[in-house]
């Protein structure tokens, strides 16, 4: 696919799951992420999260929280105030339900 998106060459529109491995550099090792761009008919989770494989099969981890820029290649760390990080989040939850959630 080189430097072409999902969405320009078109494969988006006939598949159902859209996963990303890729290599990623973080604090100063090589780790291997995964992402779901897309699972169509399904909630997913967004996070980019650092997985490995053993004799016992794939081993989702964590998210690679307080980082930023992963996908493009240039990771960088954030710090993240955690009261202002929740209040991201239960606002991204209102607007999918609608509901107003008190706080």
């Amino acid at each position: 696919m080189g430097s072409q998106s999902i969405t320009d060459s078109n494969i988006s529109t006939i598949t159902d799951s859209i996963l990303l491995l890729q290599y990623v550099e973080i604090r100063g090792e090589m780790s291997r992420a995964i992402n779901v761009f897309k699972m169509r008919g399904s909630w997913h989770d967004k996070g980019i999260r650092e997985f490995s494989i053993s004799e016992n099969g794939p081993d989702i981890k964590d998210s690679f929280r307080n980082f930023q820029g992963i996908i493009s290649g240039s990771p960088t760390r954030i710090v993240n105030n955690e009261k202002n990080e929740l209040s991201r989040i239960m606002r991204g939850v209102q607007e999918k339900t609608g509901e107003r959630l008190d706080t």
